[in-house]
């Protein structure tokens, strides 16, 4: 990212960062460019900003580019923009996600899933490939492509909710709520060790039927 920078200020472009999903303290951080020491043009964030209760999204901009909007005030409008209620809902979010005590607490938990994860990568080497983290934004890469789906499954079964990566098939996202407490970040890693027995489980029969 700061190469990237370096290149826009080359060119006179701006650089643009979606913090969608890595914004909010998701990375350990308020925002996820922080971790490059990098300050964008642009931002857009939303989903978290609504703190679950009403939709809201935001663009981010740096004040010597505000002026666009003293020239053209309708330049940037929506057909659900100016929603007040969602505007409070975000300022409130915005307060307890640039809390330090938040951060940490976010920070505590990546520790913990990072050692957890680790102990299962030990445990299911023909399974787990490797463990893709930055604070709670975490992916777990299987061994085959097939295996990202599977794990989903077998997840839901142990009472986990997580989806399948759209750019690689072997890779399941794993994001965990920011606002759980330690104990349950330890119930989560006793129910992904259930998933990966269960993955196991339907991988061995399946390769016992091929053998037969």
């Amino acid at each position: 990212y700061p190469e990237l920078k370096k290149i826009c200020k080359k060119n006179g472009s701006l650089l643009i960062i979606d913090e969608v999903q890595t914004g909010l303290g998701r990375t350990g951080k308020m925002w996820g460019i922080e971790q490059y020491d990098v300050v964008p043009d642009i931002m857009v964030t939303a989903k978290g900003l609504s703190g679950g209760i009403y939709p809201i999204t935001a663009t981010i901009i740096r004040k010597e580019l505000e002026s666009v909007f003293h020239q053209d005030p309708f330049i940037h409008i929506s057909t659900a923009g100016g929603g007040e209620v969602g505007c409070a809902v975000a300022q409130k979010v915005l307060d307890i996600t640039s809390s330090d005590s938040f951060l940490n607490h976010v920070n505590d938990l990546a520790e913990i899933f990072k050692s957890g994860v680790g102990k299962l990568k030990l445990k299911y080497p023909e399974l787990l490939a490797e463990f893709r983290q930055s604070g709670m934004m975490m992916g777990i890469k299987t061994t085959h492509s097939d295996l990202g789906a599977l794990m989903t499954k077998t997840c839901y079964d142990a009472g986990l909710l997580c989806i399948l990566s759209g750019n690689d098939t072997s890779v399941m996202q794993f994001l965990p709520a920011l606002n759980i407490s330690k104990d349950l970040a330890y119930e989560i890693l006793e129910r992904l060790d259930k998933a990966f027995e269960l993955t196991k489980k339907y991988v061995d029969e399946y390769l016992s039927k091929g053998d037969s």
